[in-house]
C-alpha cells in the first residue's frame, strides 16, 4: 500500500521541539525557493493556519452566544412582561395568573 509521506522539511515547520529559528530559516529557504514541493508545504500550512482561524472563530461565537442565551434565560414572570410590551404578543395563561 502505498501512502504519501508528508516531507521532512514540513514535519520541522509544525514540530515544537525544533527552535524556532531554524524553522524561520527553513521557513524563508521554503518561500525563496520556488520549488513546487514547497509551494505545495507552504499552500497547505496556510489552509491549516486559515481553517485553524475559523475554528477558533466559530467556538468562541459558539461560547458567546451560549452565554448570552444563559444570562438571558426568560422566566414566566419576565416573558410575561416582555411579551406584554409587544402588539399582538401571546402569554401564556399561567404567566397571566402569576402577575
Amino acid at each position: 500500500m502505498l501512502t504519501k509521506k508528508k516531507p521532512a522539511a514540513a514535519k520541522m515547520l509544525t514540530d515544537g521541539s525544533v527552535p524556532a529559528k531554524i524553522r524561520r530559516q527553513l521557513l524563508k529557504d521554503m518561500m525563496t525557493s520556488g520549488h513546487p514541493a514547497t509551494d505545495q508545504v507552504i499552500l497547505a500550512l496556510l489552509e491549516a493556519a486559515g481553517s485553524a482561524t475559523a475554528e477558533s472563530v466559530l467556538q468562541e461565537k459558539s461560547r458567546e452566544l451560549a452565554e448570552t442565551l444563559r444570562q438571558n434565560k426568560p422566566t414566566e414572570k419576565t416573558g410575561a412582561k416582555a411579551a406584554a410590551k409587544v402588539p399582538n404578543a401571546r402569554v401564556p395563561r399561567s404567566a397571566m395568573r402569576s402577575s
